[in-house]
């Protein structure tokens, strides 16, 4: 109020003004939620980039196993007949095995702890529907397999582009290393 008891306009500083409670509730509410999602995301990413270079060498080691590993019914009557007669499993037999048991005891773990929640069981039945099956080609097994670690790299970069870092690097020796990511082999069709 001004000497004769008059109200004078309060003068704030440019770009100040008066806030209501209700308006102040509301800010500090949604930076709380932004907050808390920056955080899990910068969480869910570190975990991720930690545990990416093991999945790449699963999947590096799963795409060499592809070209060892029975996958016809004939080829599957051969490997029974030969455990039935006691001589032992075959080569492919072995490979066939240790690829579907890769798949089960390391590729899917890992997806479990490394996305929690966000890797439904739906989802890992489903990966092991595509990704263990045993009876895919050899070449049928390499294009899963390549396309699968594909988008697990646009997974990770995309966690990395909303926590500012860096874009995953894909480790020398990887499946698919020196391509970019999305850029997947290319075959022919016929």
């Amino acid at each position: 109020l001004g000497s004769d008891n008059t109200p004078n306009p309060v003068k704030l500083p440019k770009g100040w003004r008066v806030g209501d409670p209700y308006e102040k509730a509301f800010q500090g509410a949604s930076g709380s939620a932004a907050g808390k999602d920056q955080g899990e995301t910068m969480a869910t990413y570190e975990s991720v980039n930690a545990k990416m270079p093991g999945l790449e060498k699963v999947v590096t080691e799963l795409n060499g196993i592809a070209d060892e590993a029975t996958y016809t019914v004939g080829g599957n009557l051969w490997n029974e007949a030969l455990k039935q007669t006691g001589f032992g499993p075959s080569a492919g037999a072995v490979a066939r095995t240790k690829y579907m048991a890769m798949v089960d005891n390391q590729v899917l773990p890992l997806l479990k702890d490394t996305f929690g929640a966000a890797f439904t069981v739906s989802e890992g039945q489903s990966l092991r529907d595509t990704l263990g099956d045993p009876n895919k080609t050899p070449e049928e097994k390499k294009m899963v397999l390549e396309a699968f670690i594909e988008q697990k790299r646009r997974d990770v970069n995309a966690l990395a582009s909303r926590t500012g870092n860096a874009p995953y690097q894909t480790p020398a020796g990887a499946l698919g290393a020196g391509a970019g990511v999305g850029n997947m082999r290319k075959t022919q069709s016929g």
